[in-house]
C-alpha cells in the first residue's frame, strides 16, 4: 500500500496528515516542525504520524488571518 493511501486510512474523517498540508500549501516539513515548535499548530499523532482536525485547522487559518504570526521587522524570534 503505498503512503498516501495510508494517510488515509488511518485518520479519522476529515483530518489530514500534516505533511500532505504541507505539500498542498508549498511548505517544507521543517516549516510544519517550526510551526508546532512554537505552538502555532496543533497536531494529533495518530500511527505514528501527524494529523490535523479540521477544528485545529480552521483555528490556525483563523489566527494566520488575523496576523497573530507576523514578525515585526528587525526584531528576534
Amino acid at each position: 500500500m503505498d503512503t498516501l493511501n495510508e494517510n488515509f486510512e488511518n485518520a479519522p474523517r476529515g483530518w489530514i496528515a500534516l505533511n500532505i498540508w504541507l505539500d498542498r500549501l508549498g511548505r517544507s516539513e521543517t516549516t510544519g516542525y517550526r510551526w508546532r515548535k512554537r505552538g502555532w499548530l496543533n497536531t494529533t499523532i495518530i500511527a505514528g504520524k501527524h494529523y490535523l482536525s479540521p477544528e485545529k485547522l480552521a483555528e490556525f487559518e483563523r489566527r494566520a488571518a488575523a496576523g497573530e504570526f507576523a514578525a515585526i521587522p528587525g526584531a528576534s524570534q
